[in-house]
């Protein structure tokens, strides 16, 4: 079924901008148009969805936090010597 903007996000996701709506109904329509179940297509679209949302949502909450901390313990891999 293909959707609106407004008809993705009534129906399946209140919590998107009508920018992200419409990016995910188009994206599910695609999806369904490829031969992608029904159920599957409004699952990914909402992931990637809510993802994108995400993405900016802590940025530069820790600024600096964690300046010097990353000394070799664990997160960084070692460099091999030449």
């Amino acid at each position: 079924m293909p959707w609106t903007a407004k008809q993705f996000r009534d129906k399946h996701n209140k919590k998107l901008s009508l920018g992200a709506a419409r990016h995910a109904a188009q994206q599910a329509t695609a999806m369904i148009a490829h031969g992608v179940p029904e159920g599957e297509a409004i699952a990914t679209a909402n992931k990637y969805a809510n993802k994108e949302a995400n993405k900016g949502a802590n940025k530069g909450a820790n600024k600096g936090a964690n300046k010097g901390a990353n000394k070799g313990y664990g997160a960084k891999p070692k460099k091999k010597p030449a």
